[in-house]
């Protein structure tokens, strides 16, 4: 239960802010593109990619591929490098297809690109980690997740800085690494309480959770948990909120407290009465739930 969770808000790590696309802007961008060439298309081409890029209706598999292609031939290497780093994240965290980004990673940086720009080269680097995190190669992302890093902290990015940081720390904790993860969480944590960013402290606090829980440092995992509700409740990530009960309840039920256990559960049903979109949680919940009554 507590994989299936941390998995989903992990990658929900975003390496772009999400945007709404304006299918007017996409369709007169399109119109446009048609009518011109060289470096005038590139520049239309990167715009139509970064627009397509959270819009599951248009192609952006194949738009990422020929505005790349037009930014090689241009020697455009900065915004090749860019559109690579988004098409790896695409295909290993969306699409799943963790071999394909992996080569892709490979074979770009064979091509020993000029890049000047440090956010398009952390792109490019950020993305090659997530595919070496999700092929098994955990040692090898992190290394390129520590590259990342300097590079956004070089661009003066703290937002993706402490991102990439909540990245490499659920990395190192895969290796069983777990002090030098919490170490990670923490400095993450405290970018973004200093930013007030509540979404990612939400989902940097699960991770931490999640780490005190492994150790069995049940009294810990549970304060954790205990904020992570409240902020959850205060900001409306119901998602968030479920996950992290789940969790909760998985710890009481490991520590032979079912009541607390089935509390958390109910309160999972509750919430997805008038959530019905979460419908997700609902079998787990149940069966967690069942599980418990059991138990008892």
């Amino acid at each position: 239960m507590r994989k299936i969770s941390s998995t989903l808000l992990f990658l929900s790590v975003f390496v772009m802010l999400s945007q709404e696309a304006n299918t007017e802007q996409i369709n007169t961008l399109k119109a446009k593109i048609a009518t011109v060439e060289s470096k005038e298309k590139l520049i239309l081409l990167d715009s139509l990619t970064n627009l397509v890029f959270h819009e599951p209706t248009y192609n952006y598999d194949s738009i990422a591929r020929v505005t790349i292609d037009l930014a090689v031939k241009e020697q455009e290497y900065n915004i090749a490098a860019k559109q690579t780093g988004n098409l790896i994240f695409y295909l290993v965290n969306r699409r799943r297809q963790f071999e394909e980004g992996l080569q892709l990673f490979k074979t770009t940086l064979a091509q020993n690109w000029k890049i000047t720009d440090s956010i398009s080269l952390a792109l490019l680097y950020g993305g090659g980690a997530d595919s070496f995190l999700e092929s098994g190669l955990v040692k090898e992302s992190i290394q390129y997740y520590g590259i990342t890093e300097k590079l956004y902290l070089n661009a003066k990015d703290s937002v993706m800085y402490g991102t990439i940081k909540g990245y490499k720390a659920h990395a190192l904790s895969q290796l069983g690494e777990f002090a030098k993860a919490s170490q990670e969480y923490q400095k993450a944590l405290s970018i973004f309480t200093k930013r007030k960013d509540y979404e990612s402290i939400i989902k940097l606090r699960i991770g931490l959770s999640i780490l005190y829980s492994q150790n069995d440092f049940y009294e810990e995992a549970e304060k954790e948990y205990i904020v992570i509700d409240s902020l959850a409740i205060q900001v409306k990530d119901y998602g968030a909120q479920m996950a992290n009960l789940g969790n909760m309840a998985f710890d009481y039920a490991i520590q032979g407290k079912y009541a607390k256990s089935i509390a958390c559960n109910k309160r999972r049903l509750q919430i997805l009465e008038a959530h019905p979109e979460l419908v997700f949680f609902e079998s787990i919940s149940y069966q967690e739930l069942a599980v418990d009554y059991i138990a008892i």
